[in-house]
């Protein structure tokens, strides 16, 4: 007795490099892709310089739902069996993006500098409130224009153990924590701190949170806080960590777009 299981394409996420795309000074490549960039496409896949893999989370929700990653030329794709269905509004699928060209910052405008750096921070993407376009396309920046840079997306990175500065040396406080995706007024927690005299930092214990995006908010605190935590131990290869929220999404198409210096 035979038998066949049917998927749906959940989603595909897309990397497009004007270096390699449209390399003249002037020249920008628009997804998708006219007859006129197949010469410029014949060559190009996006492993070249950036790879994407599920984090260990979503490894469990893959298992657990049934969905099927792979990555492809020009990024990855999601399916799923048409008998899975997501209704958890907080479900996602964690991407991990790992630079595979050490040469890659040489080539490509980010806005990185001393003011806005590589080191300790991580460029954070999802698609919560992200709607189509005309195209039917979604592209994950939210910079004000079509590139991904550091404009509304690097974030220090912490693991769930997060150290904050206080403003006054010594003092006790109760932080707030939020999802800082979210334009929810109540707090995800709120945690009780005692400060030794003298003591300039709060340690929160955060492990009761998946990885992600969150405001910490207390009086002591610098105002707008906002950390990514998590991903504990993935390297510093990690460039970027991007968020696809499940639920609802079916057949989509999101686009990650760099320019060349």
């Amino acid at each position: 007795m035979g038998f066949r299981i049917q998927y749906q394409k959940v989603f595909d996420l897309l990397v497009w490099h004007d270096h390699f795309l449209a390399p003249g000074p002037a020249d920008t490549f628009t997804p998708p892709p006219m007859a006129a960039d197949y010469q410029n496409l014949l060559p190009y896949t996006s492993a070249r310089f950036l790879e994407f893999e599920p984090s260990r989370e979503t490894e469990l929700y893959r298992n657990n739902g049934g969905l099927l990653f792979k990555n492809n030329r020009y990024g990855c794709f999601l399916t799923k069996k048409l008998s899975f269905v997501e209704t958890d509004p907080m479900a996602k699928i964690t991407l991990l993006g790992r630079l595979r060209d050490p040469f890659f910052l040489e080539y490509t405008q980010l806005g990185l500098d001393n003011a806005h750096p590589r080191q300790g921070h991580v460029l954070y993407l999802h698609n919560k409130g992200l709607v189509p376009g005309g195209d039917g396309r979604i592209n994950l920046s939210r910079s004000g224009g079509p590139f991904l840079n550091v404009n509304n997306h690097l974030f220090p990175w912490q693991t769930r153990i997060v150290r904050l500065p206080q403003l006054v040396a010594g003092t006790d406080t109760t932080v707030s924590i939020f999802d800082a995706t979210s334009a929810a007024v109540t707090p995800l927690l709120q945690i009780p701190i005692n400060s030794e005299p003298n003591q300039t930092d709060y340690e929160l214990d955060c492990r009761a949170l998946p990885s992600g995006l969150y405001r910490f908010d207390a009086p002591n605190l610098a105002a707008n806080t906002v950390l990514y935590i998590g991903q504990e131990g993935s390297g510093s290869d990690v460039l970027t960590i991007v968020d696809i929220y499940t639920a609802g999404v079916q057949d989509a198409i999101f686009d990650i777009r760099f320019n060349h210096i």
